[in-house]
């Protein structure tokens, strides 16, 4: 669905230029983009890869499994269908740990990997159970401790200061995902409710 979006914005651009007779326009513009596109992420590559290395060194030092370890009560309250001990917990902890670090490329493995064992777990047939809600919506909402995409972004743009956004990114994403998950369970108990 996606794609034929994309084409027909594409088409449309494109038949505006030719209507117009500015074809020369839509190529220097194109290039340009292009030209801007790539500086953009040869300045990204860098921030990326210096906190993307910190962060897998942090994986590696056995911070994620840590701090996912010491997580369990919190887990237990958010998907309280999940038996702790289960492969489904593990995953869900590790998926949850590495997005509030900002691994978002880290995460999304172990985000899938939950998925599938909620599936095995709770036989949903189709259909995604609350564990599963909860944890697309704890994905979405996330707390970032290290915003690393806009540091980056920031950075690349010759930012003053990319770092100063952290404290206000924390403080607004920690906001949103407490909302995010009194909202789902306010949802799931009026489901509870309805169902008996």
């Amino acid at each position: 669905m996606i794609n034929a979006v994309w084409a027909l914005l594409l088409l449309a651009g494109m038949l505006f230029f030719f209507i117009g007779g500015r074809f020369q326009e839509a190529g220097e513009a194109a290039i340009n983009s292009v030209k801007s596109a790539v500086e953009l992420m040869i300045g990204m590559c860098g921030a990326y890869c210096l906190w993307m290395g910190v962060l897998g060194i942090a994986r590696k030092a056995g911070l994620v499994e840590a701090l996912a370890k010491r997580s369990r009560k919190l887990l237990c309250f958010l998907f309280p269908t999940v038996p702790a001990e289960s492969e489904a917990m593990g995953y869900i902890a590790l998926n949850l740990i590495a997005n509030i670090l900002g691994m978002g490329n880290a995460a999304t493995p172990f985000g899938l990997r939950a998925m599938e064992e909620l599936a095995k777990l709770q036989d949903c047939q189709g259909r995604a159970t609350d564990a599963m809600l909860m944890l697309v919506i704890i994905n979405n909402s996330a707390i970032q401790l290290l915003p690393i995409g806009t540091i980056a972004l920031r950075a690349a743009f010759s930012s003053a200061d990319p770092y100063s956004i952290m404290l206000t990114t924390l403080i607004s994403t920690t906001c949103n995902t407490l909302l995010a998950v009194a909202a789902a369970k306010l949802i799931q108990r009026r489901r509870q409710k309805c169902r008996r």
